[in-house]
């Protein structure tokens, strides 16, 4: 995981450390988004281009839309949400989330 602080960021002053903030947070999501493909092909889920969005909602009771975000690195799903696919793919709840 990536980690900033203050200082990393101090020639831009505060909209460089907001910035830093936003970077770190979009490189967390397409990480998370990574590990959620790869648990999604352990799996068995269909690839992308076949049904993975819809197959992966119908499993965890979200919209397709909601699937989406989480395959794409847009968002997370809720963390009782992320419970459920932990368990359902027998993997570390911190390691999905936070890679570790």
């Amino acid at each position: 995981m990536l980690l900033l602080s203050r200082t990393d960021c101090s020639g831009f002053g505060e909209y460089g450390f907001v910035m830093a903030k936003k970077l770190e947070h979009d490189i967390n999501l397409i990480a998370f988004s990574e590990r959620m493909n790869e648990v999604c092909d352990d799996m068995g889920v269909p690839p992308k281009g076949h049904n993975r969005q819809a197959t992966l909602g119908r499993l965890f009771k979200v919209t397709q839309k909601g699937a989406r975000k989480w395959l794409v690195g847009e968002g997370y799903p809720k963390m009782s949400i992320a419970i459920e696919i932990a368990k359902w793919a027998r993997i570390n709840i911190q390691w999905l989330l936070m890679g570790e």
